[in-house]
């Protein structure tokens, strides 16, 4: 059973990652469209021979699957936990950025949680989720 410090956590991280894509993916289709533009207008320009004209494509085949890596499958991976996921000690250092009131009883709680002190754990819910109650994290 979550509590209800948990559940806001979880909640947390939900709305973080799910920023983060859509923000990934408005950067990944602006960017990739300034370059396919960009190389449309080289074109059009500068009368290129075949060879150079291999070079421009792949330079965007491969711009935009740096771009499909660095703002979207990156992310998505650090969600799914591939590589450097987020603990739960770092989303409450973002949510102790973003509400400053939430700090202390977030971070004590989580840090009684790790400790295995089930007892504080407890005592820690108890004495703050009135103060996180109005409080919504995603």
């Amino acid at each position: 059973m979550m509590s209800i410090i948990e559940e806001k956590v979880a909640a947390f991280k939900r709305a973080y990652f799910g920023n983060e894509l859509i923000k990934g993916l408005i950067r990944f289709l602006g960017i990739t469209l300034m370059v396919v533009l960009f190389a449309i207008a080289l074109e059009s320009v500068g009368r290129f021979t075949p060879a150079i004209r291999f070079w421009i494509f792949w330079a965007i085949i491969a711009t935009s699957v740096f771009l499909l890596g660095r703002y979207l499958i990156w992310p998505l991976g650090r969600w799914l936990g591939w590589w450097r996921p987020l603990t739960d000690r770092r989303i409450a250092e973002m949510i102790a950025r973003k509400y400053p009131g939430a700090d202390d009883p977030l971070l004590a709680a989580l840090q009684f949680r790790e400790a295995g002190q089930r007892g504080l754990y407890r005592a820690a819910l108890d004495q703050d989720i009135a103060r996180l109650q109005p409080l919504r994290f995603g």
